[in-house]
């Protein structure tokens, strides 16, 4: 798969930070490798695979000398930032809700085998994750730290609205939940069936301060060839979408948009054409993803909604929200 080598790259770098953190002498080198069958090569990375079951038999052993909190005793020393195409994407994200969005479409580049998903009710987004395989207690600490890292990346840029998190884990309430309280700083609930974050919608449409919308755009193109890769066509489609939706306050035209991708309008339509699409769709598709937005997202009105969207009236936005509905029956 075109991913898997940064993905062995992730899993190889995080287990040697975690082996200089924790193995600071040989005696204790030893007990942390005890049965993680990793090479010396491995560990000093001339040789950079270091398989995911290594990296488990690794945290176990870090449990067993630093006790089973270890990933929220010591959160702020092994906290690793990773450089890659997911990271710019989410540190450039416009906003919380569509981080989060990326996240979920493009975990799997980093850890093949976990999944997040989303839903959303009563003003709340109920962000879930788990692995594809394996049982929850082996997987504990590995989750434990997806949790921890995703936490730090939301109270990294929004801190100041960290109130409106919850953070639920699917085990009963352990002896070191104060570790845990310290660490996330946050409502924490037991013994859900997953781990998860529920999240206020207004704290997800919060915007990003430190927001590059060009490099975000660039970032998600290359997320989303990663991922499966992109025909030439279906590549072009998909950066008009990413600039559509990176604009908030207008109505975008034709005009706008080619001279924003540095071609001519001519040009535009027909690579739209011969991609089986037009700029009219995709505008509408834009228009529809932006008014739910809002309508979920915010408290304003629909006359204010209309003219964030570009109608002339309250009632032509009033037909086009009957049309879209219609199209999602």
């Amino acid at each position: 798969m075109p991913h898997s080598k940064s993905i062995n790259k992730t899993t190889s770098d995080l287990t040697r930070h975690l082996i200089s953190v924790f193995g600071d002498s040989p005696k204790k080198q030893e007990a942390l490798l005890k049965g993680a069958n990793i090479s010396a090569a491995q560990l000093s990375g001339r040789k950079a695979l270091i398989e995911p079951q290594s990296q488990q038999v690794v945290m176990r052993n870090i449990s067993k000398s630093f006790g089973a909190g270890w990933v929220f005793r010591y959160h702020r020393e092994i906290s690793l930032s990773i450089e890659d195409e997911l990271h710019t994407a989410l540190l450039h994200a416009p906003n919380l809700g569509d981080a989060l969005d990326i996240l979920t479409k493009f975990c799997h580049l980093r850890e093949p085998n976990l999944y997040i998903e989303q839903f959303k009710l009563d003003g709340l987004r109920h962000v879930m994750f788990d692995f594809v395989s394996g049982n929850i207690r082996e997987n504990r600490s590995v989750l434990n730290f997806v949790c921890m890292s995703i936490y730090q990346f939301i109270d990294q840029i929004w801190q100041p609205s960290r109130r409106g998190i919850e953070v639920r884990l699917p085990y009963v309430k352990p002896d070191y939940d104060q570790q845990i309280k310290y660490a996330f700083a946050c409502p924490i609930s037991y013994g859900s069936q997953r781990y998860a974050f529920v999240i206020n919608e207004e704290l997800c449409a919060l915007e990003n301060p430190a927001t590059d919308r060009n490099v975000y755009n660039r970032s998600v193109i290359n997320l989303y060839k990663q991922s499966g890769g992109l025909s030439e066509a279906d590549d072009f489609v998909q950066t008009l979408k990413t600039h559509l939706e990176s604009i908030s306050n207008h109505r975008p035209n034709a005009d706008e948009i080619a001279e924003a991708l540095r071609m001519s309008k001519r040009t535009l339509n027909r690579r739209l054409l011969t991609a089986g699409t037009s700029f009219r769709v995709l505008l509408d598709k834009s228009l529809k993803s932006r008014a739910q937005k809002l309508l979920t997202n915010t408290r304003l009105s629909h006359r204010e909604i209309a003219d964030r969207l570009g109608y002339n009236d309250q009632t032509s936005f009033s037909r086009a929200l009957k049309r879209w509905k219609h199209q999602d029956e």
